[in-house]
C-alpha cells in the first residue's frame, strides 16, 4: 500500500476507523501531532486480499485518499476531500446511497473523537459555538 506521497504504508502504523466485522472501511495515517493539533490523512479501503493464514479477506490491498485534515486543540478543523491532482484536492466526494452517507457520517464522528482522545485537550463547547 502506498500513501499520497508515494511512501509505503504499513497496516501496523495506521489507525482503523469505521470497523465492522473486524474490517476497517477507512485507515488513518497521522502525519504530525502534539498536544495542540493532529495532522492526518484518511484512506478509504477499496479492496481486500485473502490472508494466507486465515483464508479470510482481511488484508487491505487497495487504498484511495479520502480526505486530509488538521484538527486543533479547540476542535477547529480543516478538512479537504478527495484525491490530489497537481498538488490540489478538488473537494469532490462521491457518496453512493444511504450506506455511503452513513459510513461518511460515522467516519467524521470517529475522526473527531480520535483526535480528541489523542490530544486530550479539547475545550468543551456548547452547541452553536
Amino acid at each position: 500500500m502506498i500513501d499520497k506521497d508515494g511512501n509505503e504504508l504499513s497496516i501496523k502504523t495506521l489507525h482503523q476507523l469505521v470497523v465492522k466485522d473486524n474490517r476497517a472501511d477507512f485507515l488513518l495515517k497521522i502525519r504530525k501531532k502534539d498536544i495542540h493539533f493532529i495532522d492526518f490523512e484518511v484512506y478509504k479501503v477499496c479492496s481486500w486480499t485473502k490472508s494466507k493464514r486465515t483464508g479470510i479477506f482481511d488484508n487491505p490491498s487497495e487504498l484511495e485518499l479520502y480526505l486530509t485534515g488538521f484538527i486543533k486543540w479547540d476542535g477547529c478543523s480543516h478538512i479537504w476531500f478527495g484525491e490530489e491532482e497537481d498538488g490540489k484536492q478538488d473537494g469532490y466526494l462521491h457518496l453512493c446511497g444511504k450506506y455511503c452517507w452513513d459510513k461518511h457520517v460515522q467516519l467524521m464522528v470517529e475522526l473527531f473523537e480520535f483526535a480528541n482522545k489523542e490530544m486530550g485537550v479539547f475545550v468543551k463547547q456548547e452547541k452553536g459555538e
